[in-house]
């Protein structure tokens, strides 16, 4: 599945981004590309292809996910994509 992930960034967006390059091992067993970037209006995108939910679920859903990134955003909103060719 393809999906759009979309928060709104309450903290440093470079201190957000080490984290989430850091979890780039983890992302690799639930999805086959993530790209990120800031949005115009305080928010970050995570474009996310050929992603398996249930992995991610388990991965996002763990005390210790939560306690690195809380800080950053609150509950993510998730979009399905739809007849979009990732970036090569």
């Amino acid at each position: 599945m393809d999906i759009a992930v979309v928060f709104e960034l309450l903290g440093d967006y470079n201190e957000w981004r080490a984290v989430f390059d850091e979890d780039l091992p983890a992302r690799e067993q639930f999805s086959e590309l993530m790209i990120a970037g800031p949005l115009d209006n305080g928010q970050v995108a995570i474009l996310a292809y050929g992603v398996d939910m249930e992995k991610m679920a388990a991965f996002m859903g763990t005390e210790e996910f939560a306690q690195r990134t809380s800080k950053f955003h609150g509950p993510p909103t998730i979009y399905q994509l739809s007849d979009i060719t990732p970036p090569h």
